[in-house]
């Protein structure tokens, strides 16, 4: 793995692959039709942790991201593998970007040739 697209955050700036393994936690309830209390019933995570995961408010712990992949059947490491997988297609502008423009997990601002066309404030 290469370190040249790895820099430090600045403060205040969520790590990039926490919020995305919220957003493919969510995928995957939302792919069974589960809401969250029944991700709760099944994973034994408190429905208030998920929302926070989901909504990118903060990263699960090692022992709640295998509970929730348990419910869903996936080893713990896939979750965190897709989360990193989908990080490593953002352009550098976009992990470093104070704005994190993140919308499911997905940056919705990019055109096709992958230029950052969100608007400026």
């Amino acid at each position: 793995m290469s370190t040249e697209h790895f820099h430090p955050l600045r403060n205040g700036q969520r790590e990039p692959v926490c919020l995305v393994l919220g957003a493919i936690i969510r995928e995957e309830r939302l792919r069974r039709g589960w809401n969250q209390n029944k991700l709760a019933d099944i994973s034994g995570v408190r429905r208030q942790s998920i929302r926070a995961i989901e909504n990118g408010c903060t990263r699960p712990r090692v022992e709640t991201n295998q509970r929730l992949a348990r419910a869903f059947g996936i080893p713990g490491s896939e979750l965190e593998a897709r989360a990193e997988r989908r990080v490593a297609r953002w352009p550098a502008m976009c992990e470093m970007c104070s704005y994190f423009c993140l919308q499911d997990g997905r940056l919705p601002w990019l055109n096709a040739m992958r230029e950052c066309t969100r608007p400026k404030h």
